[in-house]
């Protein structure tokens, strides 16, 4: 693509405009809303939900090429936007069926509830964002606005003058699905890696030419053939790792260029691990950090266009792809693959704007003497979790309890406040401000309940470290405790629990309810504790959840049902030579297990329908990426 020249046209033309909070969140009433990225080499699409059903998720991700001067000219505004829109963001804009016109805009946005439509923009290059902004200033209702560094990461975080939107809004959505330390790669045009400590503070990172960009610069320089992407994704089709000493050109420039790309991942990998800990050295007691889980895995995420072929190669065995294994030891961390990782990174920082207003609006609503579900409703009996300094004696730091009590208060300023009474299961109890309620139970979110072989051996007796006369209430008395669980009664051995590692390997499928969708799953391991079985099954977005029998037995009949749309088998399979196999075989070995599950349980079936992938333009096949239940097309 050739390159573009700027614009000479005043910015004040398009819509767009910088962030400012609270005047740029989204209305709580808006039941969808967009993200756009402008890459160096693409635009970046997605259609998030809104933040009262879903907090803001993204479930729609589309790709197109740079505007160019003539999609942008006054004549061309509304068609164009029209074609780079897939059918379903179509729909949302100018209405089902209708042609891509301004009045068809028009229409369609007074059957919304919000009528202009909120799209948040992140941008390192400024020409496409002055082009984006012309896109959509010929009259289409919407608001548009630019999320800059600050909106991710603050300056007491680390976030330093000169930092990319684009990496750090990258190292947000690694946060907030793995949670800190983090380190995300980034492999595009340019590949970059950005990492952050326990403490929520980033650390730095790097920036280098990605694979194309290091195929490109052999022939510019020395005269070599050129070698596309398309062709390495061709070579690696193969299944046959490239040799060292390679007796073909291509073979020769591509192990190279993969070959450094490998080390020089497995190398900050090591670097970072070795300031942060392995996953070995990790407590599961460690601190929260601004509410969000913390990666014990030490899961480093690779997103991006070559995403998934560095993801192979920072692996000891290069994934395959290259022949021998790394010479850089490296142990104790974990690899994941998310495609549409920024996209996360945005949801995450908007949704938390989000969260600090309705905080705000709650205690205004209650100091001004409304107590009614309005603020009860949101968070009386709400479970919550706590990091103390202090373990119990089997080594915890995490204690979880309810919210009992709402009631006004005073800071140790003397401010009158609203405070949450928190009984914690343990007997004690402690008062917090809303700010600090609201980190509690995002943080319980991430951990969950303790397990019910932990449940009976909590300590109890007061955790060092709270202090009772932080904050002065006007009544704490009356406090009521909240109810234990019930745990779970033990099963009986059967085909699953006789021999759980025989379904390690399969594939699952477990459906989330109508906000996240269906989301597709690998069983890692089992464990038997006593005489229950628990299989940890890791879902294709990196996060992980531990399966009871009952629970297996759903999750393998449900995936009979929906495995056609399970694209990631599929290049599992094709990538994994005679493991694919094996995989097969544990999952019709799953499906045999079956036969006296399905009848019992089959109200918790959910029937799916085929997603229309129908883009308007030459559209690609919907592959689910990341949690399954996302369609990603390529416009």
């Amino acid at each position: 693509m050739e390159k573009m020249e700027p614009l000479s046209l005043p910015p004040a033309l398009g819509k767009v405009r910088d962030a400012s909070w609270p005047s740029s969140l989204p209305e709580e009433d808006e039941e969808q809303l967009l993200s756009i990225v402008c890459g160096n080499s693409n635009l970046h699409w997605a259609i998030h939900h809104g933040p009262r059903e879903a907090e803001l998720a993204p479930s729609l991700f589309w790709r197109t090429p740079h505007l160019s001067d003539e999609d942008v000219t006054p004549s061309n505004q509304t068609d164009s936007l029209s074609r780079h829109l897939p059918k379903y963001a179509h729909e949302l804009i100018f209405g089902v069926g209708a042609k891509g016109t301004l009045e068809s805009a028009v229409e369609e946005s007074k059957k919304r509830k919000v009528q202009l439509l909120t799209v948040y923009i992140v941008s390192t290059n400024n020409d496409q964002l002055q082009r984006l902004g012309l896109l959509w200033s010929g009259g289409i209702p919407c608001r548009l606005f630019v999320l800059n560094g600050g909106d991710f990461f603050t300056e007491d975080q680390g976030r330093r003058a000169g930092m990319g939107t684009d990496r750090l809004a990258t190292l947000a959505g690694g946060v907030a699905v793995h949670g800190y330390p983090a380190l995300v790669f980034d492999g595009g045009t340019a590949t970059t890696y950005t990492a952050a400590d326990e403490n929520g503070r980033i650390m730095g990172g790097g920036i280098g030419p990605g694979i194309a960009v290091k195929l490109k610069s052999l022939q510019d320089y020395t005269g070599l053939p050129h070698i596309s992407i398309d062709q390495v994704m061709e070579r690696l089709k193969q299944k046959s790792p490239i040799p060292i000493f390679a007796t073909s050109t291509e073979d020769a420039i591509v192990g190279r260029v993969l070959s450094e790309m490998s080390h020089a991942g497995r190398s900050v990998i090591k670097s970072w691990l070795s300031k942060v800990g392995t996953n070995d050295k990790s407590s599961d007691n460690a601190k929260f950090v601004r509410g969000m889980k913390h990666n014990k895995e030490r899961a480093v995420v690779l997103t991006g266009g070559d995403g998934e072929i560095i993801s192979q190669l920072c692996l000891s065995d290069y994934g395959g792809i290259l022949e021998g294994s790394s010479p850089i030891n490296v142990t104790g961390f974990d690899i994941m693959h998310a495609k549409h990782l920024i996209h996360y990174g945005i949801q995450a920082a908007v949704m938390e704007k989000v969260r600090e207003k309705r905080r705000e609006d709650d205690i205004e609503i209650f100091l001004a003497g409304d107590t009614t579900e309005r603020v009860a409703g949101r968070y009386m009996g709400k479970r919550v979790a706590k990091w103390f300094k202090e373990p119990d004696k089997n080594g915890d730091n995490i204690y979880r309890g309810s919210v009992t009590k709402i009631f006004k208060g005073e800071t140790g300023d003397n401010v009158e406040t609203v405070l949450f009474h928190i009984d914690f299961d343990d007997g004690d109890g402690e008062d917090v401000e809303i700010d600090e309620l609201d980190e509690l139970l995002k943080y319980f979110e991430h951990c969950g309940e303790l397990s019910s072989e932990k449940k009976g051996q909590k300590q109890r007796g007061k955790k060092r470290g709270v202090n009772r006369d932080k904050k002065r209430g006007t009544s704490t008395s009356n406090r009521p405790k909240p109810a234990m669980p019930a745990p779970k009664p033990k099963r009986s051995k059967s085909d699953y629990s006789s021999n759980p590692d025989r379904f390690v390997g399969s594939r699952i499928a477990k459906d989330f309810g109508d906000d996240m969708g269906v989301f597709f799953g690998t069983i890692r391991e089992a464990n038997v504790e006593e005489d229950q079985v628990l299989w940890v099954i890791a879902y294709d977005d990196g996060d992980k959840e531990d399966f009871d029998e009952a629970d297996l037995r759903r999750a393998h009949a449900f995936y009979k049902l929906v495995k056609d749309q399970d694209n990631d088998r599929d290049e599992l399979n094709q990538s994994s030579g005679d493991k694919s196999e094996k995989s097969v075989e544990k999952d019709v070995a799953a499906e045999k297990c079956l036969a006296d599950s399905t009848s019992s349980e089959g109200d918790a079936l959910t029937e799916k329908k085929d997603v229309d992938n129908d883009c308007g333009k030459e559209a690609g096949a919907a592959v689910p990426s990341g949690p399954a239940g996302e369609i990603e097309e390529t416009v």
